[in-house]
């Protein structure tokens, strides 16, 4: 299953410049193997290619295999950063992806796991497309099979004190 959010304003769009935190618990199901299954997404397959999402790495060529990751889409250029320790060992983690001014960050269960700094990370992510949880739209329709808990998407960036917060309040 998956949702989808639609596109009705700019209010799931991050401009250039624009602080913003994306928080989520989420559980890899066993059948998750789908071509990097994306757990949040909201990026142009087309045209300027401007987006973000939130995936769990299942191909063993690449170093974020077995990982949760975020990439981030600037028109020509892109990054991607994650988390350095597995995710797929059937417990429940909680993924905070955030950037602050030319900086991201990505913490899992309460640590940063990878932060990045760099001209022009500050860039625009805004597109038209709808916001999916729980599915890959690109390049093609393929499901995430796992779960989903807590989704948060805020329009600042959250402190690291935040963070852990969001954490230890998800396992009381």
């Amino acid at each position: 299953d998956y949702v989808t959010v639609p596109d009705i304003d700019d209010s799931l769009d991050f401009a250039q410049g624009e602080d913003f935190s994306i928080s989520l618990w989420f559980k890899v199901g066993e059948h998750s193997r789908t071509d990097d299954p994306h757990l949040v997404n909201k990026r142009e397959s087309g045209g300027s290619k401007q987006g973000y999402w939130i995936f769990y790495g299942d191909r063993s060529e690449y170093e974020w295999y077995r990982k949760i990751c975020l990439q981030l889409d600037f028109g020509e250029s892109n990054l991607i950063i994650s988390s350095q320790r597995f995710v797929d060992d059937g417990f429940w983690h909680h993924v905070v992806a955030l950037r602050t001014g030319a900086t991201f960050k990505l913490y899992l269960d309460g640590i940063k796991e990878d932060e990045i700094t760099g001209f022009g990370f500050d860039g625009d992510l805004s597109n038209g497309n709808h916001l999916v949880f729980g599915m890959n739209r690109i390049p093609k329709y393929k499901d995430y099979y796992g779960s989903l808990d807590e989704v948060a998407i805020y329009d600042k960036a959250l402190s690291a004190e935040e963070v852990e917060q969001l954490y230890q309040n998800g396992l009381n």
